[in-house]
């Protein structure tokens, strides 16, 4: 019986997506609306909001990692602002980091490209924030005044 019990575990661990995948987290953070997130898995890139309440939003680029989520970067004396974004079903969203005369916001923006409207919901604490990181492994959005 031990070694079924054994030889069980060892299957599942060898053939865990975990195991089999790198994983990558980027960012992390607690917004009014839920937990945010932004997660490598081999070569796709996941955004995933989790609300209070259970509901789950979940985009997974359908290619590597460079494929649909972009950056941008614009940086100065005392100012840094760093936002990854992807376009779905008419509506931008963006996980951003910024930083401006010793003030630190992180958060999600998500914007109706037709109405133009613009949401945010700040980080009320986060866990990660490597998006510098990611920045590196992604194409600039050429179409945001942020620039790269």
């Amino acid at each position: 019986m031990r070694y079924i019990d054994k030889a069980l575990i060892l299957i599942t661990l060898l053939w865990s997506p975990s195991i089999l995948w790198a994983t990558d987290s980027y960012f992390s953070c607690n917004t009014s609306k839920g937990t945010a997130s932004l997660t490598a898995v081999g070569e796709r890139l996941i955004y995933e909001m989790n609300s209070h309440h259970g509901n789950k939003f979940q985009y997974i680029s359908e290619e590597s990692i460079h494929s649909e989520f972009l950056y941008n970067h614009y940086s100065r004396f005392q100012t840094d602002y760093l936002s990854i974004s992807f376009v779905q079903s008419g509506y931008k969203y963006a996980v951003f980091s910024n930083y401006d005369n010793g003030n630190s916001a992180r958060g999600v923006s998500v914007i109706d490209m037709r109405t133009k409207k613009e949401y945010v919901y700040d980080c009320k604490d986060y866990k990660v924030d490597r998006l510098s990181d990611l920045a590196k492994k992604l194409e600039c959005d050429t179409n945001n005044a942020l620039g790269c």
